[in-house]
């Protein structure tokens, strides 16, 4: 494992994208239900998929920054035998050796690529999502991972 590819940062134009879309469909939706009123079109019947969508649009918006403010600054190294967490926002480090990680579990969960390192004494899962070059570190986890339990045996 080379150490120019062992550090991977969190992928903060994704979630600017991500963001930058929402606020636009949230203004398209105001936009939208003021043009009706404007209009004096202003019926129920085409308001409330209007304010639904405009909820809708919200709620993910929420949801986006909350996991957007978790892995602000998230850096994760790899060394030859553990892995280090930094979060620079926080000022947190947490060093994960890799014979505590019993195995990985990849999920998409709120529409975002995630993967958990799940570990050996039940501390509960290490929920890792928002990287970029994510497939990259997933492989080099994997085989670290593989690496160190065929060296156990």
């Amino acid at each position: 494992m080379s150490l120019s590819d062992s550090t991977f940062h969190w992928d903060q134009a994704f979630f600017e994208r991500k963001l930058g879309l929402l606020t636009n469909l949230q203004l398209g939706f105001v936009g939208a239900a003021l043009m009706l009123l404007m209009m004096d079109l202003s019926r129920w019947y085409f308001l409330l998929p209007l304010a639904g969508g405009l909820m809708w649009i919200s709620w993910q918006k929420q949801r986006l920054d909350r996991i957007r403010r978790e892995v602000s600054g998230l850096q994760i190294s790899l060394a030859p035998k553990s892995l280090l967490l930094k979060r620079t926002l926080n000022n947190q480090e947490q060093r994960i050796t890799f014979r505590e990680i019993s195995h990985l579990e990849t999920d998409k969960r709120e529409g975002l690529d995630t993967f958990a390192l799940v570990m050996r004494d039940d501390k509960g899962p290490v929920l890792i999502r928002g990287m970029q070059q994510q497939d990259q570190l997933l492989r080099q986890l994997q085989q670290a991972i593989e690496d160190r339990n065929s060296n156990q045996s």
